[in-house]
């Protein structure tokens, strides 16, 4: 939760807390002991003595014979778990008789065993002043909320909405009544959608946290269909058990746009650098190479003695002329041209197979093109670190990349090893290899899993959705393109 959401979730619970000392209502907690813990300020007036000097007293020792045994029969069944209402005259000692409705309130435990209760009294006369006074607060408290910059949504324990702030309402264009009662998965793409319901669930039977606790980067789905990345941060609403949960979201469109930009300008610098290395630096080298060539032959038909040092130094010209080639290449593997990312993975494949021979294979059953030079650059980067990670720190021994058209329109990649398995701890943490590839998969709008292959290995599957793969020419004829590099 950024300091924002958090400081106005502060002065709420600031305001709650003030608001009860301020009601004329008596707020108290009694235990099991019918000993009372807690007492608003409302009890100073009534019975002359400041609230913290009532903590530990018996009720009878307070309220006095008379009126304990009125009540006494509600407080009893209070702390058998049923809630009571009593509303009648009691005569309090020291205090003179009063007419007064009284609310016990059963406080259960995580073991659904009862606590003790909460007591709420109030003079007759004086109900419509606090109800008013509930109504002031129930509005201060929304209106800290909706001036929050960032969306809150509560929802209970099976994910239906119950509040919609509003900057929720401006973040996904719904209004209260078309989202309150409904299924909070409704903003989410589908294939999101049912994981969070499995997430909740499974968080509510084994406590096993994804999402609540735990802020992370996720789509959204807007009123209009269209689909944006946003920050998601879940908290349970704690009731003496589990009663809900409130999701604070932050569109993350304008972020990223931003970001890409500054990627665009990255990727545009390094292609200029690329250039220079390649026209440049290493038309100077090959000419260097030339010369080294012509010396040697020259020194050979003077029967020179250096002949093998002019030999010698022609071949390590032409190496650092090969390592130039190398080096603008990777700077910007992809081409601009359609094919582009196909060609790179091949040319991976190639060279992680000519230092490890037979351990890397490129299967594409199908031609796929991508149009976009930016986001071909970013996928293949991520399967770069990918292939990188399962040889240098999972041992692995094969690695299979493919690249298909998914049945829906979107393009999936994968990286498969045979490594040493999967932690899961440790893609949720993750290094900053990790942590690199996930930012790449959201600023190009892709979704990357990270998931135990059968047979041991780690598969990490990396797709991009239909709308953002749409302006890509996906629908040429089958042809075969499998093999090894």
């Amino acid at each position: 939760m950024s300091a924002k959401p958090r400081k106005q979730l502060d002065i709420a619970e600031s305001l709650s807390a003030r608001l009860i000392d301020a009601l004329p209502l008596l707020v108290s907690y009694v235990d099991r002991d019918q000993r009372y813990r807690f007492n608003n300020r409302a009890y100073e007036e009534w019975f002359r003595v400041a609230p913290e000097q009532l903590r530990g007293k018996h009720l009878r020792e307070v309220l006095g014979e008379e009126a304990y045994e009125g009540v006494r029969e509600h407080v009893e069944a209070a702390l058998a778990g049923s809630p009571r209402m009593f509303e009648g005259r009691l005569r309090y000692a020291g205090v003179g008789e009063r007419a007064v409705r009284i609310d016990y309130v059963p406080d259960r435990g995580e073991n659904e065993e009862v606590q003790g209760f909460f007591a709420v009294v109030a003079e007759l006369n004086d109900l419509t002043d606090a109800r008013d006074q509930l109504r002031t607060s129930e509005a201060r408290m929304r209106a800290v909320v909706d001036a929050a910059a960032e969306g809150i949504i509560t929802m209970d324990t099976r994910g239906v909405i119950q509040s919609f702030n509003a900057a929720a309402k401006r973040i996904f264009g719904y209004e209260d009544d078309e989202v309150i009662g409904r299924n909070v998965n409704m903003l989410m793409p589908p294939s999101y959608a049912g994981e969070h319901d499995d997430y909740l669930r499974r968080y509510l039977e084994t406590g096993e946290k994804k999402i609540v606790g735990i802020g992370r980067e996720v789509r959204g789905r807007r009123k209009d269909g269209t689909t944006f990345p946003l920050h998601l941060s879940v908290s349970e609403i704690q009731d003496g058990g589990a009663s809900g949960f409130a999701g604070i979201v932050r569109d993350l469109t304008q972020q990223r746009q931003l970001e890409k930009h500054l990627a665009d300008a990255q990727v545009e610098e390094r292609r200029r650098l690329a250039q220079d290395i390649h026209d440049s630096l290493g038309g100077q080298v090959a000419g260097v190479a030339m010369l080294a060539d012509l010396l040697r032959k020259a020194l050979d038909e003077e029967g020179s003695s250096q002949v093998e040092l002019a030999a010698e130094l022609a071949k390590y010209v032409r190496e650092t002329h090969a390592l130039l080639r190398q080096v603008s290449r990777g700077l910007l593997p992809v081409e601009v041209d359609e094919h582009g990312l196909t060609a790179a993975l091949k040319e991976l494949v190639a060279r992680l197979d000519s230092t490890r021979p037979g351990s890397c294979t490129f299967v594409c059953e199908r031609p796929v093109t991508m149009a976009d030079n930016f986001v071909a650059n970013h996928l293949f980067r991520i399967v770069e670190e990918a292939a990188q990670n399962a040889l240098r720190h999972a041992e692995a021994e094969q690695i299979t990349i493919g690249l298909e058209n998914g049945a829906d329109g979107s393009i999936l990649v994968t990286v498969h090893d045979n490594g040493i398995g999967f932690d899961e701890s440790t893609a949720q943490s993750g290094g900053m290899g990790l942590h690199t590839m996930r930012y790449r998969a959201d600023l190009i709008g892709a979704r990357l899993r990270i998931v135990p292959a059968d047979g041991g290995g780690t598969v990490v599957k990396l797709v991009l959705p239909r709308q953002l793969a749409a302006n890509h020419d996906n629908r040429r004829e089958p042809t075969a393109d499998r093999g090894r590099a």
